[in-house]
């Protein structure tokens, strides 16, 4: 197998490292990527595919300024995309609750609550009986 050339190695670290830095680029889901960057990336990958001569250095430092200006963008995007979500959130109609009561009751105890209750009963004292001695009544019928 004959060796490589170091201009051969050269070509395959610069275009791993470019590989990595894409694919970190590319799994962030919902971003599109820019055209130009597109285009740029194509076209190295296209030159070291076809085994070319490496784009010169000032070509590779724009495409490496590019990568950075996307990552920029991806970053702002990402930081809009959170405030968005913060601001939904903090628009979100609250979660139901039950209502608590609004009024206290005035009655303290049980005989109050059943005076409340017989006060206009015709038949309040034979149920104050009642209520009294359960199971015992003063009249027979009842």
């Amino acid at each position: 197998m004959p060796r490589r050339r170091k201009d051969d190695r050269i070509t395959i670290r610069l275009s791993r490292d470019l590989l990595k830095r894409i694919e970190e680029e590319a799994r962030i889901r919902n971003i599109p990527k820019s055209a130009v960057v597109k285009e740029a990336i194509s076209s190295f990958f296209g030159l070291i595919s076809t085994n070319q001569q490496l784009p010169s250095p000032l070509v590779l430092s724009d495409i490496l300024r590019q990568i950075d200006e996307l990552r920029r963008e991806i970053e702002m995007l990402k930081a809009q995309r959170q405030a968005q979500l913060v601001k939904a959130r903090e628009l979100e109609p609250p979660k139901f609750q039950a209502p608590k009561p609004s009024f206290k009751p005035t009655i303290s105890s049980s005989n109050e609550l059943f005076e409340e209750f017989v006060k206009d009963n015709p038949w309040k004292d034979v149920l104050r009986e009642k209520s009294r001695k359960p199971g015992k009544s003063t009249n027979g019928n009842l």
